[in-house]
């Protein structure tokens, strides 16, 4: 069985979001699905594969602050192809300031409580 790395509560969750290359002169958004959230990082589905290291930048909506994007820039950590012209690309949080990371925090303490109650 493989030993669990991840420091910190990690839950799997479709949310939208939208990403883009952190380039400057031509900004692209393109929306997606997180697979999986952490305080630390998400996995997202894409339409193409990310360079290790690429910067993205992310808006998210949680279902906790419906009426507020929360802006973010992350590293790729990989892009692994599923099939066609399909991506799983993991991405971690660079710089998440402090009332964003508690918000993220937050939900996903909600989410785990909500599902332990209906089991």
């Amino acid at each position: 069985m493989e030993e669990e790395r991840r420091k910190t509560s990690r839950i799997k969750k479709n949310l939208i979001v939208q990403y883009a290359s952190d380039e400057k002169i031509n900004l692209k958004w393109g929306i997606s699905l997180i697979k999986d959230i952490s305080d630390m990082g998400m996995s997202i589905t894409t339409g193409k594969s990310f360079a290790p290291e690429e910067n993205l930048l992310i808006r998210l909506k949680l279902p906790s602050q419906p009426y507020r994007w929360i802006d973010l820039k992350g590293a790729v950590i990989e892009s692994k192809s599923y099939g066609g012209e399909n991506w799983l690309t993991r991405v971690r949080f660079l710089k998440l300031n402090n009332e964003d990371k508690e918000l993220i925090k937050d939900y996903i303490a909600w989410f785990l409580i909500k599902e332990r109650g209906a089991k």
